[in-house]
């Protein structure tokens, strides 16, 4: 099916979708809701059809969103307030009602998770999200059936636990969006949303955690397409660069330096020049985080950030130049980033995790990834969040173009222009630099979709795909902000976010940043405490496990492949292929991120056999990803050989 097709239709189910959401509401508004139950079941199939088509829309190369053809952008956003709408109606009458004192029913929670397992579910491929306190048992059940991706929402108070190991525990919506779009495997397809029968979460509840789930899966299909494009870069610099990441603290080893300290973000948006001389005064007040990209346009106004961020795995390394990098607090890169940008003589250096399966295997489970929203800017609310910082101000995030402008007066990329034609846009005059990043990283410069987004200070604002797509990632996360943080956009120009107040940076200064702190002292006791030679035998400990796997992985998936081409004019020995693919799994675990180099034939396989409607057509899918997994062992020898050599 082309774009447009998957376009059109899932405009046609949008209208049919907001139709039901229009009796829905009309139902609750005249209390005629003893009908509701089939135009709820009406609404959630259209919903799945809805997803189904989005995402048909969005497998094109490049395209960031559903609404790819900016024709139907207007009638679309109708479409969407009314589906909201209805939602909104939903949310208040079910919050309306008597609460049911669901502890008193008799609950089993074998049967239960038997019921959510029917034969059609993929147990590998799609998650169940339980809601509630007291998810142990039924975690334990659905894990023991084999149900592979199984996160527990937990309300406040709420232990963590009675749960099993590989199951997710998340406190909030922000958890929650991280642990689902940083999950193992391949994308989902769909996805069950649980409340634990007396766990304490009500049918509102439920429903606002299904719209950031649906918002969620929006984020993740968007990081898998950096895997794909990405992921055997990412992998094969992480190696390059293990020696240095191994001597440097990780970044997890930070919790909360900052709790309750004022935080500015800082990026390169047209908008940073009216506000840039007024981050002076911030400085030592407020903890300053920039992206790599602003970097140049501080430098020039003589501002010196206490963090800098960079997570692209290209090559940023003209983001630096000519900076002091020496004067800054603190370098947080992630794994997979340039090698050389490990070479900067940077104070300190810590590293994260940022890019999925493709670094996430360099660190111990549990330790908090970067990976969120997409960019870099989401990536450092997300940092600061994660260190306790309220407020959170953002600053030059415009998510928009400023007429032609893309970035600062002030940045060495101020000459990249934008040209809007109709619905859609292009590029111009990209910097020498900027231009390789493009060229090298097959991005498109031209003949993109054009958007639109609230403004600022009213109206609509252009933008691209991206920047939409981050912008409905800081509306989420700013709309379900559990924890009551103060968020202000003083960006003071672009787009509007909501859930965000809109301020002045002076009069958030003003108000949040007249008491001086000392940002260097965490920093100071985490070097004094960091022991280095501890953590180079922790992470070589690792790579030599994976060292003494990987042959034995491709060994494995290469007497799968033959087994699978002799199963194929022998149904009869197919239960041993079934006990050699039992061996390839624990081989598989220690090198587990050997999928990001090969992740479109991955998933190209999987795809394959889904819609195999014979055993040949199965085979033949089976032997593609046998091979992939073996040429991709076969890739990883030697750069882990050389890695754990530098760890010697």
């Amino acid at each position: 099916m082309s774009e447009p097709v998957a376009l059109a239709q899932l405009y046609v189910k949008l209208e049919e979708l907001a139709e039901v959401s229009d009796q829905i509401s009309r139902a609750i508004s005249t209390g005629a809701t003893d009908g509701l139950d089939p135009l709820l079941a009406r609404s959630q199939a259209l919903h799945e059809e809805v997803q189904r088509l989005d995402a048909i829309a969005q497998a094109e190369p490049g395209l960031a969103s559903p609404v790819e053809s900016a024709l139907l952008l207007t009638r679309i956003e109708q479409l969407s307030q009314r589906i909201a709408n209805a939602g909104d109606s939903l949310t208040t009458w079910l919050e309306s009602l008597e609460p049911v004192d669901d502890s008193v029913l008799p609950y089993n929670p074998a049967a239960l998770a038997e019921s959510l397992l029917p034969p059609s579910w993929d147990k590998l491929r799609n998650p169940i999200i339980l809601a509630g306190s007291g998810a142990g048992p039924l975690a334990h059940e659905l894990v023991s059936r084999g149900q592979r991706n199984v996160i527990v929402w937990l309300p406040a108070g709420a232990s963590a636990s009675e749960l099993p190991p590989g199951v997710v525990p998340t406190r909030d919506n922000g958890e929650l969006t991280q642990a689902f779009i940083t999950m193992p495997g391949e994308m989902p397809s769909d996805l069950v949303v649980q409340g634990v029968p007396g766990g304490g979460v009500d049918n509102a509840t439920l429903q606002r955690l299904a719209q950031t789930l649906r918002e969620a899966h929006s984020m993740m299909r968007a990081g898998r397409v950096t895997i794909r494009h990405f992921g055997p870069k990412i992998v094969h610099q992480t190696l390059a660069s293990l020696p240095v990441i191994a001597r440097r603290p990780g970044l997890d080893r930070l919790e909360r330096p900052f709790a309750g300290k004022p935080c500015i973000l800082i990026s390169p948006g047209p908008s940073l020049d009216k506000n840039v001389e007024l981050l002076k005064q911030a400085k030592g007040h407020a903890l300053l985080i920039a992206g790599s990209h602003a970097l140049s346009a501080l430098n020039r106004a003589g501002v010196v950030p206490d963090v800098v961020l960079a997570i692209d795995p290209q090559d940023l390394t003209y983001h630096f130049r000519g900076y002091p990098i020496e004067a800054i607090e603190a370098l947080v890169l992630a794994a997979g980033v340039d090698p050389n940008l490990f070479n900067l003589p940077a104070r300190r250096i810590l590293t994260a995790t940022a890019n999925g399966s493709a670094d996430s295997w360099l660190f111990p489970e549990g330790t908090m990834s970067l990976a969120a929203g997409g960019s870099v800017a989401t990536s450092a609310f997300w940092l600061a969040q994660a260190w306790g910082c309220d407020p959170i101000v953002l600053v030059g995030q415009d998510l928009s173009f400023a007429g032609d402008r893309y970035y600062s007066n002030l940045s060495d990329d101020a000459a990249t222009r934008v040209v809007v034609d109709g619905n859609s846009f292009r590029y111009e005059d990209f910097s020498d630099d900027q231009q390789r990043i493009v060229t090298r990283g097959n991005q498109r410069s031209e003949g993109l979709s054009a958007y639109e987004l609230p403004g600022y200070f009213g109206g609509k604002v252009p933008t691209s795909g991206n920047f939409f797509l981050y912008h409905r990632w800081f509306s989420l996360v700013a709309q379900t902000n559990t924890a009551k943080l103060t968020l202000l956009n003083c960006t003071e120009g672009g787009a509007f976010i909501p859930g965000m107040e809109h301020i002045s940076l002076a009069d958030a200064i003003a108000r949040h940043m007249q008491q001086p702190f000392d940002v260097a002292a965490p920093f100071a006791a985490l070097d004094a405490r960091f022991d280095a030679a501890a953590h180079v035998a922790t992470i070589r400990a690792r790579i030599e496990l994976m060292c003494s796997s990987i042959d034995g992985c491709a060994e494995q998936a290469r007497a799968c492949r033959r087994l699978a081409e002799k199963v194929a004019k022998n149904p009869s020995r197919a239960p041993e292929l079934d006990a050699a693919e039992k061996l390839l799994l624990p081989q598989l675990a220690p090198v587990i991120f050997i999928s990001a180099l090969a992740q479109t034939v991955i998933d190209e396989s999987l795809a394959q056999a889904r819609a195999a409607k014979t055993m040949t057509e199965s085979l033949r899918a089976s032997v593609r990803l046998y091979e992939a997994v073996e040429n991709a062992a076969r890739t990883l020898r030697e750069p882990l050989a050389t890695a754990l050599r530098g760890l010697t």
